[in-house]
């Protein structure tokens, strides 16, 4: 063996060597990128819309690293077709979005939990999900309105237990005055005389002076 062919050798060897560090690091990223991904989808935010909206940006991310992942293995048909299924993504997500702005979020959301097959008319599917918000709607307005009366009259036959009963008032003609003894006035108003006083039979001091 000459030298130039240890040489070749070496470096067919080394070529190698390099192809596979580099396969190894390829195929560690998209792994740390689904990891990031799967704890992003643990978090569970409190506004419904807000969390659609994020699981809308996870499903474009997930394309993404896939597409990366695909493009890094010269996987060129892959990549197309997961940027198709990135645009037919995007495209439903701004649908939805155009639905809500023209029929609300009800019905909206009642479009995108219809489980319809996918070749009836869509056309048929929106007419649908208005009926059925709007069905939702009418249900919520009446359960309102029925616990807004019910508190009220609560409220009220609470509001008459609670308060102070009051005295039967007494007819004019049965008071007596007790500056005349008469009845049927007051004494304020009296014009009468007043009435004699009783006196006391004897006196005390007589019995003082024996």
């Amino acid at each position: 063996i000459t030298k130039n062919d240890l040489q070749n050798m070496l470096a067919n060897l080394l070529e190698k060597a390099n192809e596979n560090t580099k396969r190894m690091l390829d195929d560690r990223i998209p792994e740390e990128k689904s990891e990031k991904r799967r704890k992003l989808e643990k978090v569970k935010l409190t506004s419904k819309a807000n969390q659609q909206q994020f699981d809308y940006q996870g499903q474009v991310v997930d394309i993404f690293e896939k597409a990366e992942n695909s493009l890094q293995k010269q996987k060129y048909d892959e990549v197309s077709d997961l940027l198709t299924k990135g645009k037919d993504i995007c495209f439903a997500r701004m649908k939805v979005l155009m639905i809500a702005d023209r029929d609300g979020w009800g019905t909206a959301n009642a479009y995108q939990s219809d489980d319809l097959a996918s070749d009836e008319d869509d056309e048929k599917r929106i007419q649908k999900a208005i009926r059925e918000a709007a069905r939702k709607r009418r249900l919520k307005e009446s359960n309102s309105a029925h616990n807004s009366n019910s508190s009220q009259s609560n409220f009220s036959s609470h509001h008459m237990d609670s308060r102070p009963r009051q005295k039967p008032k007494i007819p004019i003609e049965e008071l007596e005055c007790w500056r005349c003894g008469k009845k049927g006035h007051f004494f304020a108003t009296c014009t009468n005389p007043p009435k004699p006083t009783e006196t006391l039979v004897g006196n005390p001091t007589d019995n003082t002076s024996n």
